[in-house]
């Protein structure tokens, strides 16, 4: 912006005064030439001007009338770029600048004395000292306040933009955070979900597997039965983890009560009683979200217990309704070869991430072990605004 300034400064002051490339107009290119590269080499550029106003000053340049009064429109847009360019710490820099050019300019016109008489009168040199004095100052305030103006307006305008980057850079950090955070809550999700898929489906096999190691040949009927859940188990969890990782809705379209029930029937199935009693009071109906809640904490429940309790005495799963949402308890034995007094081993990332579905859908989660009795309880909350009630059977 700085070069194009100058260039149509410099075109434009030679087409006003009908001047030519000449002497007098020496002054003139220096202070465009200085306001050119103003924005770029800002202490080189105020130094030049310094240096040239100085120069007319001593005589080395033309005086102020072969220069051109117009000449020194370029002060003030000088210290403008000049301000725009320099840094933060050296903006001292501009502002001294700006008040030596205002004396160096002054000088150059009182050493000019038709221009003194032409704004003052001839009279000039022969009055009082006083009267010169304030000539002086009125010359030196009218350039003074112009290259201060523009030294004010350059560090508005940087201000202005610091201001501006700094937004949009604290915007950029705001929307790269958003990613992160959306990338780690997806990495989160997907783990919680492959967790619990590989956790129920692995258990389930290793489980009708050992079994066909005792009942191949006392049995040989009840193999075909165990290889078929094995084969689903697997099939199952090979869909559920390809839908998991392509992002997919890993849930069938089967209605929850018919997916529950048959969770509960693959763990019978496998050597761990289920017992799901018929859920308490008025249900409501779920969204696809809260029903993939409900049913992955269940699955986890029965999974740990299949895995970590006593698996003969069963398990049982209470389910009740309430205006405000569901509440959920599934309640098993601990495991009879535990030492009495030994501590439960610490939670695994199931029960973080049971404890983070609830969370994820405003509810809560806790597990407990009382006695040889390991009690899980959550609740999910449900909007009331996007649910229709419907009457449970006995």
């Amino acid at each position: 912006m700085a070069p194009a300034s100058a260039t149509i400064l410099l075109l434009a002051l030679f087409a006003v005064e009908n001047r030519g490339f000449n002497s007098g107009s020496a002054l003139l290119i220096a202070l465009a030439a200085a306001m050119a590269a103003a924005r770029e080499l800002p202490t080189a550029s105020l130094s030049f001007a310094l240096a040239s106003l100085a120069g007319q000053t001593l005589g080395l340049f033309p005086g102020v009338l072969e220069s051109g009064a117009l000449t020194y429109t370029a002060v003030p847009l000088l210290v403008f770029f000049a301000v725009l360019g320099l840094p933060s710490h050296r903006r001292w820099f501009g502002l001294v600048a700006a008040v030596v050019l205002a004396v160096l300019t002054t000088a150059a016109w009182f050493l000019d004395s038709t221009w003194i008489n032409y704004l003052f009168g001839s009279q000039v040199r022969e009055g009082s000292a006083a009267r010169i004095a304030l000539q002086i100052f009125l010359v030196f305030a009218a350039f003074l306040v112009l290259a201060l103006a523009a030294w004010t307006a350059a560090y508005a305008v940087r201000k202005a933009s610091a201001s501006a980057r700094a937004q949009a850079e604290a915007e950029s950090r705001l929307e790269r955070t958003a990613t992160a955070l959306e990338v780690e809550q997806d990495r989160n999700r997907i783990s919680r979900e492959l967790h619990d898929v590989l956790a129920h489906s692995l258990a389930v096999i290793i489980a009708q597997a050992e079994g066909l190691r005792y009942i191949h040949r006392s049995e040989p009927e009840a193999v075909d039965e165990a290889a078929s859940v094995i084969a689903d188990a697997a099939r199952k969890a090979l869909t559920e983890t390809r839908d998991v990782l392509t992002g997919l809705q890993t849930d069938s379209n089967d209605p929850l009560e018919q997916r529950l029930a048959a969770l509960a029937v693959q763990f019978s199935t496998s050597g761990m009683p289920v017992t799901l009693r018929p859920a308490a009071g008025l249900a409501l109906s779920t969204s696809p979200e809260t029903s993939h809640a409900v049913y992955r904490l269940i699955q986890e429940s029965l999974t740990n217990a299949f895995k970590h309790g006593d698996r003969e005495a069963g398990v049982e799963i209470f389910r009740t309704w309430t205006p405000d949402g569901l509440e959920l308890g599934i309640s098993s034995s601990t495991d009879n070869s535990r030492q009495p007094g030994r501590p439960l081993p610490p939670p695994g990332q199931g029960m973080r991430g049971m404890e983070r579905r609830a969370a994820d859908a405003g509810g809560w989660f806790t597990a407990t072990a009382d006695g040889g009795t390991f009690l899980v309880r959550a609740f999910l909350p449900l909007s009331a605004g996007k649910l229709e009630l419907e009457e449970v059977g006995a």
